[in-house]
Parts: C-alpha cells; structure tokens; sequence
C-alpha cells in the first residue's frame, strides 16, 4: 500500500513546501484569509485526494475476497491521519525538491521493510509455534 500511495502523499507535500517557497500562505493571510482555514482548506482537499485510491483499495479487497482482517480500517484511518503526518513533515523542509525526495523514500522504505518484518515474524510464529518456548 505504501508504493500506491506515494506519489499522492509526493504531491501533496510537495504543494505545501512549494507554497511555502512562493510565500504564498503569507500573500493569503494578508488578503485576509485565516491560518485555521488555510489549513482546514488543505485537510479536506488532501483527504478527498486519499479518499479515492482508497475506496478503490477497499473494493478491490473485497471483490478479489483477500484476506485482510479489518484492512478497510486501517485504509480509512490512512485517509485521515496521513495529511497530518505529511504536514508535520513539511515543517521540516524548505525546498520542494528535497521533500519530495525523502517522502519518496520514506514511503518506499516503509513499504520495503513492514512487509519483511511482518513476514520474518510470522515465519517465526510458525517454526516457533511447534515447541513452547516455556518448557525450555
């Protein structure tokens, strides 16, 4: 899941450094918009933007019937929690360039070595499963 959603959370990152390198947040509070809106602003439309590939995950999920025990939970978390991870992120940096870069790499990462871990200990689970570690 994290290679499909990286170019979405590259994007929206990468927008809001890019404003931050433009000044453009600052030309909108000075025409008079405020701060809370700014960012409720960027929150929905950045949700929206999650919600799409999403629901398509949660579909397919369903109609290819893969095992996924309470999957379409943590997909709908993802639609809300992953702007707020994105924007802390951004605070970080002041090229757009460079952000971009690391959530790339960040995302890819994370999709590389979850899965490893995850399979290492379920291969574990099931060679340790035979003998009951307490009677050792």
């Amino acid at each position: 899941m994290g290679v499909a959603f990286v170019l979405i959370s590259m994007s929206m990152v990468s927008n809001i450094v890019r404003e931050k390198e433009d000044g453009l947040k600052n030309q909108m509070r000075i025409s008079g918009m405020s701060l809370p809106a700014f960012w409720l602003g960027h929150y929905v439309s950045d949700c929206i933007f999650n919600a799409i590939p999403s629901i398509v995950i949660i579909i397919l999920i369903s109609v290819w019937d893969i095992s996924a025990p309470k999957g379409w939970v943590i997909i709908t978390i993802h639609i809300f929690v992953n702007p707020i991870f994105l924007y802390f992120i951004s605070t970080f940096y002041e090229r757009s360039v460079t952000v971009r870069n690391h959530t790339i790499f960040i995302y890819l990462l994370s999709s590389i070595i979850f899965p490893v871990v995850v399979f290492i200990l379920t291969i574990s689970e099931i060679i340790g499963g035979a003998e009951d570690p307490s009677t050792l």
